[in-house]
């Protein structure tokens, strides 16, 4: 069986890599829900106006 080793040195130096790889991760969900709200905005208003207009009787 073949051991693996870690130097403190290799860590350290991987380890801001990893960080900014996480942020960048997180930053592309933030933008992901960010633009599924807004999108669901839009439709929200679509279907407001859809139905003032069935209340109103434009499709009666």
């Amino acid at each position: 069986m073949e051991t693996v080793s870690y130097s403190l040195t290799s860590f350290s130096r991987s380890l801001p890599f990893s960080v900014m790889v996480r942020q960048t991760w997180l930053n592309k969900v933030k933008a992901f829900d960010a633009c599924h709200r807004f999108s669901k905005e839009i439709h929200r208003e679509e279907l407001d106006k859809i139905w003032e207009q069935i209340r109103e009787g434009a499709f009666g």
